[in-house]
């Protein structure tokens, strides 16, 4: 069970990445162009706040 947490774990924060989300690149690949350069923002800001 803690094994399926731990995955599960690194699994969301990869969708949930700003830079190298799958929730962009599946936005930006439908055509909402501006996924790539907001996720980019997002990626800067974040790094700020850290």
């Amino acid at each position: 069970m803690g094994q399926l947490a731990i995955v599960s774990t690194f699994a969301w924060k990869w969708m949930l990445d700003p830079t190298f989300s799958v929730l962009n690149w599946l936005l930006y690949h439908f055509g909402h162009r501006s996924a790539r350069r907001n996720a980019a923002r997002l990626g800067k800001e974040c790094a700020r706040a850290d």
